[in-house]
């Protein structure tokens, strides 16, 4: 997708979802399987302005469930296979939202206090709670501020980004709306792809998706670094960078040299 069939199609999901009663303060949940529809979806539900709920369709059902009444959403976005297991919470097939002919920017005003997401934590110390996340917190995160390093880094180093990490977890903000909000080409790895992202797959994924579209950064695991050099030595000859969590974070590491290292605590 081009940002402007990108822009286009998230103010088709916007005026479907105003002409459906959405509006300010309200919030949507999008429980949808990994596809580019997710990001017109998330955008389109801003620009309505909603904030957006993601929810992995494979969490069980209770958790879902959960998630959909403590937050009070207006509706929920999922796949035609799901709208009979949620109608009683205003399922809308996201086949329908995503299809239209008014791409005109919707007539919203938005403030910076405004939410712009919601995100549900694992619940592994009881349950489930939502996490509020405001314009004016997100605008601050991506903003390419020298102070902002990683940010700043992305903005001024890399052109393309690749993004492994499941869009309902809100560190893959870090990849994907980080490249989006700063006019980077994402590199959006599929559900099967994931599927197969271990220890021994993720550097031929890597390798394969590097391959076609030249990777400029990533998140990668420390200890694979090594195993991806070798498997893919230009990437020695030119430069590179790439963020990595562990027992600490590392937000870049330019190659050469591969001693140059900056930890976040």
């Amino acid at each position: 997708m081009t940002y402007r069939q990108l822009d286009e199609s998230a103010n088709i999901v916007a005026n479907r979802l105003i002409e459906k009663g959405v509006g300010t303060g309200d919030s949507v949940v999008l429980l949808l399987p990994r596809e580019s529809s997710f990001f017109s979806c998330m955008f389109g539900v801003n620009k309505a302005g909603a904030a957006f709920i993601p929810c992995d369709p494979q969490y069980p059902a209770d958790r879902i469930r959960s998630i959909i009444e403590d937050s009070g959403a207006a509706c929920i976005i999922t796949t035609a296979d799901k709208l009979e297991d949620h109608a009683f919470y205003n399922a809308i097939d996201v086949s329908s939202v995503i299809t239209g002919e008014n791409t005109s920017d919707p007539d919203i005003n938005v403030s910076g206090d405004d939410l712009a997401y919601m995100i549900y934590t694992s619940g592994s110390t009881g349950k489930p709670k939502g996490v509020m996340l405001r314009h004016i917190g997100i605008c601050n995160y991506l903003m390419p501020h020298p102070a902002n390093t990683h940010i700043h880094y992305l903005k001024h180093h890399i052109e393309t980004y690749l993004s492994v990490t499941t869009v309902y977890f809100d560190m893959s903000f870090k990849e994907h709306t980080a490249a989006l909000c700063n006019g980077k080409t994402l590199v959006f790895a599929s559900e099967e792809e994931i599927a197969r992202f271990d220890k021994s797959g993720n550097v031929l994924l890597l390798c394969r998706l590097d391959s076609q579209v030249k990777l400029r950064g990533l998140r990668i695991e420390l200890s694979e670094i090594e195993e991806l050099i070798a498997a893919r030595p230009h990437i020695k000859r030119r430069r590179s960078s790439f963020a990595s969590w562990g027992d600490r974070i590392i937000y870049a590491l330019t190659l050469p040299p591969i001693r140059k290292l900056t930890w976040i605590l």
